[in-house]
């Protein structure tokens, strides 16, 4: 996936396909949005950092149809640049979130290549970053 849009795809030839072809094994395909691809943000070189990281978790509520890369979009923009990485470590939905919603759970790894991160600036940075999630994506978020 490119933003909201995909890339390319990959899959398996179909088994009768296969067999016309006398191929004995399967034959795997991919297409590729070159055009995409071609405007697609390059990552930039980041230096290691030798202090240490802290870990913050957010879970925030969100509407079905907010996407993982916007959600991911929303909060690199919010952190800024001592947000080292963030993933999406669970998705829930079920009792307790209403219809229509679902809970994501955001781990934040947060390091600064010149100092220590003390607690406090780690809570301002995921203070900011729920603010910029509720505003945005009209999140709640969980506590």
């Amino acid at each position: 996936m490119l933003g909201d849009e995909a890339a390319g795809w990959l899959g398996v030839l179909h088994p009768r396909l296969q067999g016309r072809m006398g191929w004995k094994r399967p034959a795997i395909l991919f297409a590729m949005q070159l055009e995409r691809t071609a405007r697609a943000r390059v990552p930039r070189y980041r230096e290691y950092s030798k202090f240490p990281s802290l870990r913050r978790d957010i879970a925030a509520v969100v509407d079905d149809d907010v996407s993982s890369d916007r959600l991911l979009r929303c909060v690199l923009q919010a952190a800024g640049d001592a947000l080292n990485d963030v993933t999406i470590f669970d998705i829930y939905r079920g009792k307790g979130i209403d219809s229509g919603r679902k809970s994501v759970a955001l781990g934040l790894i947060l390091q600064d290549r010149s100092r220590t991160l003390t607690d406090t600036e780690a809570d301002r940075i995921v203070a900011s970053t729920t603010r910029h999630l509720e505003r945005d994506l009209k999140a709640t978020i969980r506590e």
